[in-house]
């Protein structure tokens, strides 16, 4: 349901602001908890009910690097569940801005609730980073087809025409 706002000020310069602000409040909060977790003493894993399972690829490899961090544990396995590890939503706040610095994307926490483990995680960022990857390339070929001239795409359109052969239209 659309809403009015009245404000004596620039309402968007507002918004900004506070956002700033909020940004910075979780980027020192991130800050001091990595300044402590690298001072705590590592202990062994905890028994949880999964047994220990190593990372397979790099993006598993980074994500336990940073849970262990955060936890100050020695092994975390990529199906280890973060709660289960003692995580909660104020350890996810500081976890998902880590990781949106770490690889540069934007990760929605509704992904970390779903399956709270390395392994979903891993996925899901696989995911966002060849989305990405994708989007990239494509407004890169845009870019490159829109510097084209009028005839330097008919000629590049005629030239296609040519390597497809009568009765191959279908592919």
């Amino acid at each position: 349901m659309p809403q009015v706002v009245v404000s004596s000020s620039d309402f968007n310069h507002l918004i900004n602001q506070n956002l700033i602000n909020l940004k910075d409040t979780l980027d020192s909060l991130e800050e001091q908890f990595s300044r402590v977790s690298r001072a705590k003493p590592t202990h062994k894993r905890p028994n949880l009910k999964n047994a220990y399972v190593a990372p397979h690829n790099e993006i598993e490899w980074t994500l336990v690097d940073i849970w262990q961090e955060t936890f100050g544990i020695e092994q975390v396995g990529i199906y280890d569940n973060f709660f289960e590890l003692g995580g909660d939503s104020l350890l996810v706040t500081i976890l998902l801005s880590r990781l949106r610095k770490t690889f540069k994307i934007e990760l929605p926490y509704k992904s970390f609730f779903d399956e709270p483990t390395v392994a979903k995680l891993a996925e899901v960022i696989a995911q966002i980073l060849a989305e990405q990857t994708d989007q990239e390339q494509q407004t890169q070929m845009l870019a490159e087809i829109e510097k084209l001239s009028e005839e330097e795409a008919q000629t590049i359109l005629l030239l296609e025409e040519q390597l497809i052969e009568p009765g191959d239209e279908n592919e």
